[in-house]
């Protein structure tokens, strides 16, 4: 078809070759596929369950249309059978987590589903589970329940489990697996959810050099030690800021270090106010992409001592959901200097159908498909030092304990000797990139992206679609 040469030149165009087809092809894969998860773990919970069909699926393309039809490739993709069928064989066990990230020692409540549809499968069953380390190599607690019967078919609550999570030294991925025993001793229906503990207390950073200056957030309410000024502390402190201003480039200028949690009004409205120092960048939300709504494909995360206090496998999942929604995606697309981001994001290469239908926009459209989004980076700016994300901090306030854990563990880095940009580029060179950004036109979102970045209602109106492609037609500069 056309549109792989197509796409292959808006991938060179994007300098994306490498990681496209390979890191940010996985990830993509690994953040859909734990969303196949969630989702049909949500629907095998319902006592109402029967069965159910996919949606306008063929194996044929002579059908009203060919959304759904089948991979005739006969490539094996990233989900396994074995994989897919934890969640949905005929026989699942399903733990119902409300959170994915706790604080150590805190209690919490696991519901226990059994989705049952095997009338090969009866007599009774032993309930078993156990909480271990991400490695497999501890066991930190077990239990067991007897007497599952598995005579009646269908999705009911089988149990409840009320425990106290353990006390670690530091952040640590869990494990929370679960199984059936048979009476013949088989393991049937066996499932694992991954789970986050941090520790409590705060990480190894030196406050006495540290200042911030955030519009919507107060530091000071998890650390009262720091303190919050217009302007940084002198010598080659750290400023805490969520925008560009001359007081950042000065203090760049004087070889000081700047965290930069970027959160501006006009990533979160449509019609500003404006950034004079505009750095590119748009809302994101953690859900999955379906059909052309959004643009978030996951994303993945090249070794870095910024994340030493932070744990994952390499690419984003459920660990990143309270930073990455509603947070301000960073667009490197245009940057004067090549960046390697620290965590990068993948975004969609299909432009939204009513381009088509609406805007007469058939082909690709490089300016909002495809582009080159960071979470994290690092730069060195003339004599000073950035690390800039685009996360949402905001659960800071309210003790979320990933959000607390991950911006500690930016402030050590920054603090120690590992603290080492490659990239770098001038002050004067950054603040005219963000002026020039400044007075450009935005990007807008295509309609059904922006109805996914809103996230207020479960079917778009009417009244949404007429408003949005109003807004899209308005030549305003944004």
């Amino acid at each position: 078809p056309w549109w792989i040469g197509e796409l292959q030149k808006l991938i060179e165009l994007k300098g994306l070759k490498k990681d496209y087809y390979g890191r940010g092809l996985e990830s993509s894969k690994r953040f859909q596929f734990m969303w196949w998860k969630q989702g049909l773990e949500s629907v095998r919970r319902s006592p109402l369950l029967a069965g159910y069909n996919f949606f306008q699926l063929a194996d044929t393309n002579q059908y009203e249309n060919a959304n759904s039809i089948l991979d005739c490739f006969d490539e094996v993709q990233f989900a396994t059978a074995e994989a897919f069928q934890k969640f949905n064989a005929d026989t699942i066990l399903v733990a119902d987590f409300r959170d994915r990230c706790f604080a150590a020692g805190s209690k919490i409540v696991i519901p226990v589903y059994l989705s049952h549809y095997d009338d090969r499968l009866g007599g009774e069953a032993t309930f078993v589970w156990e909480l271990r380390s991400g490695s497999g190599k501890r066991v930190a607690m077990r239990g067991a329940l007897d007497a599952i019967s598995l005579d009646e078919t269908g999705s009911r609550r089988i149990g409840i489990i009320d425990l106290r999570l353990p006390e670690f030294g530091r952040a640590e991925e869990l494990v929370f697996a679960c199984w059936l025993e048979l009476a013949d001793g088989r393991k049937v229906a066996a499932n694992d959810w991954s789970l986050w503990l941090y520790p409590r207390s705060a990480g190894t950073f030196n406050p006495k050099k540290i200042a911030f200056n955030l519009d919507t957030l107060d530091l000071r309410r998890r650390y009262p030690e720091l303190a919050r000024r217009e302007r940084p502390l002198p010598g080659k402190s750290l400023f805490i800021a969520n925008r560009f201003n001359p007081t950042v480039f000065a203090h760049l200028k004087r070889g000081g270090d700047v965290l930069m949690l970027y959160r501006v009004p006009e990533v979160h409205s449509k019609f500003g106010p404006f950034e004079k120092f505009s750095f590119p960048a748009t809302q994101d939300r953690f859900k999955g992409v379906i059909w052309d709504r959004g643009h978030n494909f996951g994303g993945f995360i090249r070794a870095s001592r910024a994340l030493r206090d932070f744990p994952n496998r390499g690419h984003i999942d459920f660990q990143f959901h309270r930073l990455v929604d509603d947070a301000d995606k960073l667009d490197l697309d245009d940057f004067p200097v090549r960046i390697v981001p620290i965590i990068q994001g993948n975004d969609k290469a299909a432009r939204d159908r009513f381009d088509v239908h609406k805007f007469g926009l058939s082909e690709f459209q490089p300016a909002y498909t495809l582009r080159k989004f960071a979470y994290l980076f690092e730069l060195r700016v003339g004599k000073g030092r950035l690390l800039m994300t685009g996360f949402n901090f905001t659960g800071i306030e309210t003790y979320c304990p990933e959000v607390c854990a991950l911006f500690e563990s930016l402030l050590g880095y920054m603090q120690s000797g590992a603290f080492k940009p490659r990239a770098s580029i001038g002050v004067a060179a950054l603040a005219a990139y963000l002026l020039r950004k400044g007075r450009e036109p935005r990007i807008k979102e295509r309609m059904m992206t922006q109805y996914w970045q809103l996230d207020e209602e479960p079917v778009e109106s009417a009244r949404y679609w007429a408003r949005s492609e109003a807004w899209l037609r308005d030549n305003k500069p944004y």
